[in-house]
């Protein structure tokens, strides 16, 4: 499923520019990747790269990240990245 409607919703701009994306390493929000649109494709890239689905950083051990809700469902337990709200 596209995940192109989160490109409309606002969010700070310069904070944006200090992030890399989880999926293509470039300068923008994870959740607003648009080479990586296919909400499968995220899930695997997520699992090949070893990184939280909750958190989206690398698994260490003794990772333990603390969930917070998903800024598009308000539901725990996964990233607003991988999010399956329309």
């Amino acid at each position: 499923m596209p995940v192109t409607y989160r490109f409309v919703l606002e969010k700070d701009m310069e904070e944006e520019a200090r992030n890399r994306c989880s999926f293509c390493s470039q300068r923008h929000f994870s959740d607003r990747c648009g080479n990586h649109v296919e909400m499968e494709e995220r899930k695997r890239i997520l699992t090949e790269k070893n990184r939280c689905w909750r958190c989206l950083l690398v698994r260490q051990p003794g990772h333990n990240c603390s969930s917070r809700k998903c800024f598009y469902c308000a539901q725990y337990g996964h990233n607003e990245a991988i999010c399956t709200r329309p």
